[in-house]
């Protein structure tokens, strides 16, 4: 391979027999590092993605949590306004100074946690 890759060079560069052939074994080393470095690439590309995987899936549980987070405070507020609604209405009812009076603010009430429930 070596003789061929000189013959190119001396015909084709008009270079002298040394010089052709040191620029062919310039020219292996070259294809030959070319190939070690794509082996190598090729054998780590695999660890590298990865390790891209394994960042990406953290990111997605981080933000998977802030959304628990977010929706959990959200349920908490809306059960924290719920039960003020059920205690006004009780107190509303306890007020009363009428059976109509008590059915007309449980009503209110009933209709303050759910249209659903008028």
């Amino acid at each position: 391979m070596i003789s061929v890759i000189a013959t190119l060079l001396m015909t084709r560069a008009n270079l002298g027999p040394k010089v052709a052939k040191a620029g062919a074994w310039a020219v292996i080393i070259i294809l030959a590092l070319i190939l070690l470095f794509g082996a190598y690439r090729l054998i780590t590309g695999g660890e590298r993605a990865k390790a891209r995987l394994g960042a990406n899936q953290t990111e997605s549980a981080i933000e998977s949590g802030k959304d628990a987070v977010s929706a959990s405070g959200e349920v908490a507020k809306s059960e924290t306004d719920r039960t003020t609604k059920a205690e006004g209405a009780k107190a509303d009812v306890r007020n009363a100074k009428t059976g109509a009076d008590a059915d007309a603010a449980a009503r209110r009430g009933l209709c303050e946690q759910s249209p659903d429930l008028c």
